[in-house]
Formats: C-alpha cells, structure tokens, sequence
C-alpha cells in the first residue's frame, strides 16, 4: 500500500512556497520543509541526483512515501510537508529513517506551540 495521491504535493509552485515560506528542520538523513496554516495535510518529496541514478532515487521516495503513509496520523493537519532526501540516506536503512521522521514528529511536538500560531 502507498501513500494515497490525494496527498501528494505535484506543482513545482507549492514546493517554492514551502521552501520559502515554511520553517525547515534539519534531520541526520532528511531536511524537512514544512509550512503551516494550508487547507490539507499534504506530502512533496524531492531525491536529487546525488543520490544516484533513477532506480535508486525511486527506491528512497518509495521508502519516504511509506514512512510517510504509516505514521500519517501523526503529522499535523493543515500543513505542507516537504521531505528531502539528504546523500547519507544512501547508506540509511528504513528504522534509520524512521527514527529520523519520529524525531523531527516529536521535534514538531515540542514545538507546536511556536510553530503553529
């Protein structure tokens, strides 16, 4: 099962938006963009070449989508989430990044406070 396309973010505009709008969090294998007050929750995923060619690019959103999909519930509602992909994730496994996606939610948390209003 993937993460359902109603909340993908596609237009190369909203990805700019958050990028310069959002507040960004630097993760060991992610930087996350994220930008609050929008009418959905919505997820962007970006994997530079650097990363290494298509079928490896494609494994790490691949991985990115489902962390994303399991711990959905867990993310903020009304907020753009932008993940991406930094070059140590190709030496990370997936409970890697899953202890990188629950540290910034726990981060986010923590935050909310400052984030949010």
């Amino acid at each position: 099962m993937s993460l359902k396309r109603e909340f993908v973010l596609k237009k190369r505009k909203c990805f700019l938006e958050a990028y310069a709008k959002g507040k960004r969090y630097n993760g060991l294998f992610v930087v996350i963009y994220f930008l609050p007050g929008k009418e959905k929750k919505l997820f962007g995923f970006t994997v530079s070449k650097k990363i290494g060619k298509a079928v490896k690019r494609n494994k790490v959103k691949r991985l990115l989508k489902e962390l994303v999909r399991v711990n959905f519930n867990f993310f903020p509602e009304n907020c753009w989430y932008v993940l991406n992909a930094k070059k140590s994730i190709r030496k990370a496994g997936y409970f890697d990044l899953e202890k990188d996606i629950k540290d910034f939610l726990k981060w986010l948390n923590e935050k909310s406070g400052h984030c949010f209003n």
